[in-house]
Parts: C-alpha cells; sequence; structure tokens
C-alpha cells in the first residue's frame, strides 16, 4: 500500500475567500445607508456604512430633538421680549 500524504511547509499567508466580521458600536446607533450589496467584494479601507449615533436623555427623549426644543423655545421668548420692547419703546415717544 502506497502513503500519500506529504508533509511540506507554506511559507505564503492563507486568506479565506469569505471573511465574516461582527462589529459592535457603543452606545445606540442606527444604519443611516449602506454602500455596498450582500455578497459584494470589498477592498481594504472602503466605507461600507454610514451610522448615526443616537444620544438619549434618562427619560429615553433624543438629546438632539431635546435641545432643538430648548432652543426653539428661547427662539420664541426672545421674540416677545423684542417685540414687548419695541412697544415700550414706541409708549415713551
Amino acid at each position: 500500500m502506497v502513503d500519500y500524504h506529504k508533509k511540506q511547509n507554506v511559507f505564503r499567508r492563507l486568506s479565506p475567500s469569505v471573511v465574516i466580521v461582527k462589529a459592535y458600536a457603543p452606545g445606540l446607533v442606527f444604519v443611516e445607508e449602506v454602500f455596498v450589496k450582500e455578497g459584494q467584494d470589498v477592498k481594504k479601507n472602503q466605507q461600507l456604512l454610514k451610522l448615526k449615533y443616537r444620544k438619549t436623555l434618562s427619560s429615553g427623549q433624543d438629546v438632539h430633538y431635546s435641545l432643538q426644543q430648548q432652543i426653539s423655545h428661547q427662539l420664541n421668548l426672545l421674540s416677545e421680549q423684542e417685540k414687548n420692547l419695541i412697544k415700550v419703546s414706541m409708549l415713551k415717544n
């Protein structure tokens, strides 16, 4: 009987043809845009996804939305103050 097993040292790096990578992001993250299709070959440093980070308050409300609401409220108050100052100025004259 003939032995067909052969031992040989390999000096090349072996790379699998398919690589699956699990990636995790800290915090609450949403995929905003996908730049590749399933099964598509990708190159090193090629952008795959565009992520959008969301920060929330302890109440669960989105920080950006909360800030927008507060700024909008402050602008309304300033507008009312300006109108009142104009009225007072006109009464004095």
